[in-house]
């Protein structure tokens, strides 16, 4: 039954890997207002190539799904730096950031499946611009974070949801402008056993019905949009846990808002490979594929130095796109509450 289960889930992440085949479209004027963040944050989601949606199994884990946040175990607080950002802009200082506060705060009684969580994510472009005048762009992203978990016979299953709150603030030379706009996003996870096999699968929803961010203080005072993008994966760990394999399909829902029909961004294949030859130490590494060309891959190394502190690593190298590699570093800091 065992080697029956592992290969029902090989055969599941083989047909993840077959969806890439299909077509991409152009951006119209007005839309890729999250681009900044579409390789997502934390160095192990990264490291995975992105394929999270069906772990969310640490501090940014309620971003890739918010039914996450029920994963948290106590109070955790975690945060990502990526000097540089995820492109290379000559001459201008970029950097790529976020804090998450996430808890289990009850532990007992019907509310002990609770899980709450907030979290700062920012993306800033600053520097000189020549005749031109000074560039200064912050774009940040703030998630309130709700979840709740069951528990089924053998199996878990968590729902949970992110208010989101955007503000895009940028001034070039004499012109300035603010804009902001409110989304939300929504998720599932379950987990269980196939066939003695820990496997788990997730469905989010990010940016439902797109995210309407407006512009104020700028010519016209236009519209931007960041686009809505639903998600499923499915994640296993074989060999008691040695290995851990996860992999996401990631399907942009058409645009809406605009005049010019299509897509706001390719459909992506996400392929993550995780092994954990002791406890204290884990490698990393994965491909993100799209029928556009875009090529993503990326490694990463885990540490556990202390009990309730992680370190995390992961090196990207994109292939297809503008902008040169990218080095991620996270940490996450553990606090344990009696009871858990």
């Amino acid at each position: 039954m065992k080697r029956i289960g592992v290969l029902l889930i090989s055969a599941v992440f083989m047909g993840l890997w077959l969806g890439v085949a299909v077509s991409g479209a152009d951006v119209p004027p007005g839309f890729g207002e999250g681009t900044a963040f579409s390789y997502g944050i934390g160095a192990p989601a990264i490291a995975l190539g992105g394929a999270f949606v069906a772990l969310a199994d640490d501090s940014s884990g309620s971003y890739w799904n918010p039914a996450g946040i029920v994963n948290a175990r106590g109070y955790r607080l975690g945060g990502m730096y990526i000097p540089g950002g995820v492109s290379s802009i000559g001459g201008l200082d970029s950097a790529f950031q976020y804090i998450s506060l996430s808890a289990t705060p009850v532990q007992t009684g019907s509310l002990s499946g609770l899980g709450v969580g907030v979290s700062w994510v920012n993306y800033a472009i600053s520097g000189s611009l020549g005749e031109a005048g000074m560039l200064s762009d912050s774009n940040s992203r703030f998630l309130f974070s709700l979840g709740w978990k069951a528990d089924l016979s053998d199996w878990t299953i968590a729902v949970g949801g992110n208010a989101k709150y955007y503000v895009h603030a940028t001034r070039a030379g004499a012109e300035a402008g603010v804009a902001n706009g409110f989304g939300f996003d929504l998720g599932v996870l379950v987990q269980g056993t196939v066939a003695d096999v820990p496997v788990s699968f997730g469905l989010v929803s990010l940016d439902t019905s797109e995210t309407v961010l407006k512009w104020h203080g700028t010519r016209g005072e236009p519209l931007a949009y960041v686009p809505w993008v639903v998600k499923g994966g499915v994640a296993a760990r074989l060999l008691d846990g040695l290995v851990s394999l996860s992999g996401d399909l990631e399907y942009p829902i058409p645009y809406f808002h605009a005049d010019t029909p299509g897509f706001s961004e390719p459909m992506r294949v996400h392929f993550g490979v995780e092994v954990a030859p002791i406890e204290e130490f884990v490698l990393r590494g994965g491909v993100i594929a799209s029928k556009d060309g875009v090529t993503a891959l990326s490694a990463g190394v885990g540490l556990t130095p202390w009990e309730n502190i992680v370190i995390d690593y992961a090196y990207l190298h994109k292939k297809g796109r503008i902008g040169g590699d990218v080095h991620v570093f996270s940490a996450e800091f553990t606090f344990s509450v009696a009871g858990k």
